[in-house]
């Protein structure tokens, strides 16, 4: 028999896919589950190394020091503990569950020890008179709803103070200065806070994370030239900000798109549109070679391209197809290097301010949800005519990670959801296979948490972009020798 924890688990891995065209999570940004909880029957046994809801604890006076061994302090481990006063965190223990200190509304200090490395959401929630909390160096993954609704008066950094996790109400004010020495700011370190209005960032910032500043009252933001990441949706649902700039880019365009980007947006604003009726011209062989000359990242080639849509687009106005599929192209040709595209795209948006460029089904790093034949018609040629793909747009690495519908199991023995398979590709950033990263075929979500299919799934993305890696350095050599 199943326990209850493994039966909701698949309830909710196996139901069914609501679509690769639905938001992301980072884009929807739902509150956290707080009602997350592990739940052991009767005949089970806790293992002794984890601290859980229903593990003995003896205070002394208010402190708990949680005992040397454990590796870790369960989801609502110690929710409610009103005679809770402090506790002392061993460096045995790796990670902190959901809840597992909310509600402690006596709790006054907390004291973390280096080793620890996952804190999990809502943990202090309702700790109204904790006061500060400073977090080990040797945590990777922490974001700022643990403190949520929490009584913090002080932000929330690591021991070596490069990381900023947390900002409360009480400390940011309307007018809040991030420390010097700071270079990352967390996911959600500014949640709700409408009286913030003006942030000033140091210079020693390098990345802000995606969702940094959730639902503030900001009104403009000067990002320091020496940030490197600027997460997606980094001012989530902030409706008073009305400017965002870079401080030292010279290019109105890279900073039109990181301005959209740092919103939730993209510059190049997908437009539903139907595909041209009678002028299958992506059959044709010339097109066919102009598209194939895109693929090997020619700027001129996506200059043709654009120019050739432009011509269809004058031949038949009524086809927006077409004058979205130039703009598409006119950016591609834009980030290979073109001056021409580039003096096209600042004039555009000098006329448009605020705007964003109608295009295609494609933003501006290849993410996007479409068929294979709009693919197709787009330039494209790799994909089925007859399939669906969902493209998650380009990573790091400048791989783009493609999946299409396979097939599916229906319901099992125990009436749970039905579990969908797909076809896996990791392509270059021109949208094309790559020697060797070959399809992975028919494996569904839950499949992809086995160890050996992650580890298959790695080794094929590595495959891609060390191919994509020296496909840039020829082309760097080559235009040093020119």
């Amino acid at each position: 028999m199943k326990n209850k924890l493994l039966q909701r688990a698949e309830a909710l891995v196996k139901k069914p896919f609501a679509g690769w065209g639905a938001k992301r999570p980072e884009q929807t940004a739902d509150r956290p589950e707080q009602e997350t909880e592990e739940e052991y029957e009767e005949n089970e046994t806790v293992p002794a190394n984890v601290l859980t809801g229903i593990t003995p604890v003896v205070l002394s006076q208010g402190h708990l020091d949680v005992p040397e061994g454990t590796i870790e302090i369960g989801h609502r481990a110690l929710e409610g503990r009103k005679d809770l006063i402090s506790v002392s965190v061993p460096a045995s223990v790796k990670s902190i569950g959901v809840r597992a200190f909310a509600e402690c509304e006596n709790l006054e200090q907390v004291v973390f020890h280096e080793g620890l490395e996952r804190i999990e959401q809502n943990v202090f929630t309702g700790c109204s008179r904790l006061r500060s909390v400073v977090i080990p160096d040797s945590v990777t993954e922490l974001t700022g709803w643990a403190f949520f609704h929490s009584g913090l008066t002080e932000p929330v950094r690591n021991v070596s103070g490069d990381k900023l996790y947390f900002c409360p109400e009480a400390a940011a004010g309307t007018e809040y200065a991030v420390p010097e020495g700071v270079r990352q700011i967390a996911s959600r370190a500014f949640i709700e806070l409408a009286s913030l209005r003006r942030i000033r960032f140091p210079k020693t910032l390098e990345s802000v994370c995606p969702l940094a500043f959730f639902e503030c009252g900001l009104e403009s933001a000067v990002i320091p030239a020496g940030v490197k990441m600027l997460g997606e949706s980094v001012f989530y649902n902030c409706r008073e900000l009305k400017s965002i700039s870079l401080e030292g880019e010279n290019d109105v365009v890279r900073s039109a798109s990181a301005v959209f980007h740092a919103q939730g947006k993209t510059f190049l604003a997908r437009v539903r549109c139907a595909l041209p009726e009678g002028d299958p011209y992506w059959r044709e062989p010339e097109f066919q070679a102009l598209a194939q000359a895109c693929g090997t990242g020619s700027a001129g080639a996506m200059e043709e391209m654009a120019g050739f849509f432009e011509r269809k687009s004058q031949a038949a106005p009524e086809t927006p197809f077409y004058i979205y599929a130039a703009n598409f192209w006119r950016y591609r040709a834009y980030e290979h290097g073109s001056q021409t595209q580039r003096a096209w795209l600042e004039d555009w948006i000098e006329k448009n301010p605020g705007g964003r460029l109608p295009s295609v089904c494609l933003a501006e790093d290849l993410e996007g949800f479409a068929d294979g034949l709009s693919l197709n018609a787009l330039g494209f040629l790799f994909f089925d005519p007859d399939r669906d793909y969902n493209l998650n747009g380009t990573d790091s690495a400048g791989v783009v990670e493609a999946a299409s519908y396979e097939s599916e199991d229906g319901p099992d023995e125990d009436g749970f959801g039905r579990e969908i398979y797909y076809d896996w590709w990791y392509l270059d950033d021109n949208l094309l296979p790559v020697p060797g990263a070959d399809c992975l075929h028919s494996y569904s979500m839950i499949d992809r948490r086995i160890s050996t299919v992650t580890r298959r799934f790695q080794k094929c993305h590595d495959i891609a972009a060390a191919a994509i890696r020296e496909r840039r350095k020829a082309a760097s050599g080559k235009g040093e020798a020119d």
